[in-house]
């Protein structure tokens, strides 16, 4: 992500306004619940994982939708922290790491299902294949891996074509937090050669007298993906696609395509279960 022009900083955010822009950038985003919940139904027994876990917008919910333990890892030391906080007393283990370096991962755990949404895959750029390698590494036998991805499919059917690009009159989203006034609109989205570019403008103002705050505009790159380069790269690793789930748009955001893949069971896996079902 890079900042754009914008008024010079007069201070520096404070973590709660950090994890206010995140959640009011993220937070209200609902439209693939359903399908991580489903997606947790039909793993094998075990853990699970979220990488890009920001705040919890979807691992609180894993948590207390499923009784399994969740592993959320997120590089971002605020986003880290709230998402601690809002996790306690839940099944939740929060890592803050960067997901696609292995060393990351607790030894030996396997997980059930690992996910990444929001797009997280093309956001990583050259880190894409380390971080499905480093998933792939602790996935049981017979676990999924599912990776939300934009295609130029969900793209085209947003409007969204190449070398296009688009302002947008998007309403304000906005709280008050320890003081501040916090708020961020999407106000242009566009292709530019491989990526795909989202455009923010961001305030972070006091709500007393003091007048401090600051506005900025920061450019979100993502890189463009195709379901089946991601199945390719899987089957490099050693999964199998599984099938691809289709997410509809809401009112900020383009439609969207789970990828869902799956890693094969060893030959002790596989005796294990005839055995169990003798």
């Amino acid at each position: 992500m890079s900042a754009g022009a914008g008024t010079p900083l007069t201070c520096a955010p404070p973590q709660a306004a950090t994890v206010a822009l995140h959640d009011l950038a993220c937070g209200s985003y609902r439209v693939d619940i359903d399908q991580w919940l489903a997606l947790a139904r039909q793993a094998p027994a075990g853990p699970l994982a979220e990488l890009g876990a920001g705040t919890g917008r979807v691992t609180l919910t894993l948590a207390r939708a499923s009784g399994r333990k969740v592993w959320a890892f997120e590089q971002d030391r605020s986003l880290a922290a709230e998402l601690a906080a809002r996790a306690r007393g839940l099944p939740i283990a929060v890592v803050r790491a960067d997901a696609s370096d292995y060393r990351a991962y607790p030894a030996k755990l396997q997980f059930a299902l690992v996910i990444a949404p929001q797009q997280l895959v093309q956001l990583v750029g050259a880190r894409l294949r380390p971080l499905l390698a480093a998933a792939v590494r602790h996935l049981c036998g017979g676990g999924l891996l599912a990776l939300a991805v934009c295609t130029d499919s969900d793209l085209r059917a947003a409007g969204i074509a190449q070398n296009s690009w688009h302002e947008l009159s998007l309403p304000w989203r906005s709280m008050e937090v320890d003081g501040w006034r916090v708020a961020t609109r999407v106000v242009a989205v566009g292709r530019r050669g491989r990526e795909l570019v989202i455009e923010r403008e961001q305030r972070v103002e006091r709500t007393d007298a003091c007048q401090r705050g600051w506005r900025r505009y920061l450019r979100e790159r993502l890189s463009t993906l195709e379901a089946h380069q991601l199945e390719r790269l899987g089957r490099e690793l050693g999964l199998q696609p599984a099938r691809r789930i289709a997410l509809p748009a809401d009112a900020e955001s383009a439609p969207a395509t789970i990828v869902v893949m799956r890693k094969a069971r060893s030959r002790d896996g596989q005796r294990a279960a005839k055995g169990a079902g003798a």
